[in-house]
């Protein structure tokens, strides 16, 4: 691993090396109080598609045993409505459990793929790699769908999957840390329900609180401790945890081919001492980011950000890594890795003001007339000329970086909300009143984010941080459909919407 601007004449990194700070901190205590821990939203029937045909039949159709655990799981005291409120996510898979059992493999592929294209297309998927999320499923499972659920979803890497049966009872189950069995034994009162759609204001069947009166069903305390159970496993960076893994989906070949191992070598920098493997782009807060990964690794000079400094001490993997060494970090679970991405459409713009406008690089789009470009123009070039574009990364796809298209990055902060994004994760890692709380600001006085952090190529804001006024001001309809069209896949990777910057455009021109 190398310190500084990648160059592969540097040798790799000394795993020996102590820094000051190191692991000093290190907790799986999380922020906030247990409720907040242990909060969770349900996700609505359309996530598995639009057709009342995949909808759940609570009646007659369900065992009587799984009609009570739903029951009490979807009026429990944690649930929230609200996916903003959630600290965990519960993919519902019993609301289809007759579409399973029919057999019906045309039924059951289009069941998946919906899900498929639905779940990883949300922020709270994206932001922890599917890691809050646990699918629920309260029966036996059949090795086919099982397969495709781990195939397409990856249910059993990186999310939490509760199900009666005991993990052994699929083949190649490569994180059983991740499966928790819950009973589904009742009491004599809960098989008396006939249907608990019929339900009270409380949400509770009539018959149900009759039977939960006492407290002594069973199923509550099913219920009750499979929330607790993932509540204490989602604790700090144990919400990433995987034990009995050797391996990971990470293509390496694909990071190593073409101009991969550039785009990940030059923009994914290592922090042995937290394990941690962070991607920082350019034009998303990548400067600052990386004052915070010199600080949170011991550098003195970590405020400094002179065009000629602020790589120094960086770590790096040298260019000619060996795949091994490679796959040492990116397939090791025991490693968070981090990604900090921007919206296309104020990146975008971004890039226009400070290269072009600011620094007056026309170079970087071949720019020829005796004036300035307009924004217009620029993204004309960059949408007329892909090799433009693709040849600065500055203007480059945020996907084509950092091996987004191989690797499963653990955590995702957005540059529109890093502040708190980032307070979160450094706030699991053990990290935030060391590195976050204080010493950032011009004063020196304020966490980290919490005001504008100036530095040497951003003395000042850029009117991009304006946000919807700056993209009112300078986009036209014509030029945010050539933005999506050009970054459509950083969009749909990384959760970001272009609805809201039309509904924009368009009420500017009412």
């Amino acid at each position: 691993m190398n310190r500084g601007p990648p160059d592969p004449s540097q040798g790799v990194f000394d795993k020996g090396n102590n820094l000051p700070g190191f692991g000093s901190e290190q907790s799986n205590t999380p922020s906030g109080s247990d409720d907040s821990a242990s909060s969770f939203y349900i996700y609505p029937n359309t996530v598995f598609g639009n057709s009342e045909k995949y909808f759940w039949k609570p009646v007659a159709e369900i065992n009587a045993k799984s009609a009570c655990f739903v029951d009490v799981l979807e009026s429990h005291r944690n649930r929230v409505r609200d996916p903003q409120e959630a600290s965990l996510f519960v993919v519902p898979l019993y609301r289809i459990e007759h579409i399973v059992d029919a057999g019906n493999a045309s039924h059951l592929a289009a069941v998946i793929a919906n899900l498929r294209d639905n779940l990883p297309n949300t922020r709270q998927y994206i932001d922890f790699g599917g890691a809050s999320h646990v699918f629920v499923y309260l029966k036996s499972v059949s090795k086919g769908f099982m397969k495709q659920m781990m195939d397409q979803l990856y249910v059993d890497l990186y999310s939490f999957w509760a199900a009666p049966e005991p993990v052994e009872y699929w083949d190649n189950w490569r994180c059983p840390h991740r499966h928790l069995q819950i009973s589904l034994e009742t009491e004599t009162g809960c098989k008396t329900i006939k249907d608990p759609s019929t339900r009270e204001p409380s949400g509770q069947s009539a018959e149900l609180q009759r039977a939960l009166a006492g407290e002594s069903s069973r199923h509550h305390q099913g219920v009750d401790a499979m929330v607790d159970d993932l509540a204490q496993r989602s604790r700090g960076r144990g919400i990433w945890e995987c034990r009995g893994t050797s391996s990971t989906l990470t293509d390496t070949a694909a990071i190593l081919a073409g101009t991969g191992r550039g785009k990940f070598v030059s923009y994914t920098f290592i922090d042995e001492g937290h394990q941690t493997l962070t991607c920082f782009m350019p034009k998303c807060a990548s400067t600052v980011m990386k004052m915070m990964q010199k600080r949170q690794t011991g550098l003195d000079t970590w405020k400094d950000t002179a065009k000629g400094t602020r790589w120094q001490g960086l770590v790096h993997f040298p260019h000619d890594a060996a795949v091994g060494e490679l796959r040492a970090v990116v397939d090791n679970p025991g490693w968070v890795k981090v990604a900090v991405v921007r919206d296309p459409v104020i990146r975008c713009l971004s890039g226009y003001l400070q290269k072009i406008v600011q620094l007056k690089n026309y170079g970087f789009i071949r720019w020829k007339a005796k004036r300035d470009a307009t924004f217009e123009e620029f993204v004309d070039v960059l949408y007329s000329y892909p090799s433009i574009r693709r040849g600065n990364d500055h203007f480059l796809e945020q996907s084509a970086m950092c091996g987004h298209r191989a690797i499963h990055y653990n955590y995702i902060a957005h540059v529109e909300t890093l502040h708190q994004d980032y307070k979160s994760l450094l706030q699991r890692l053990g990290l935030w009143e060391s590195f976050g709380a204080w010493g950032w600001g011009a004063d020196g006085h304020q966490a980290f984010l919490e005001a504008f952090e100036p530095s040497y190529n951003h003395p000042n804001q850029l009117e991009s941080s304006a946000g919807d006024a700056s993209v009112a001001a300078h986009y036209t309809m014509g030029m945010l459909e050539k933005v999506y069209e050009m970054y459509r896949e950083d969009f749909e990777r990384f959760g970001y919407s272009i609805d809201k910057w039309r509904r924009l455009v368009a009420q500017k021109n009412l």
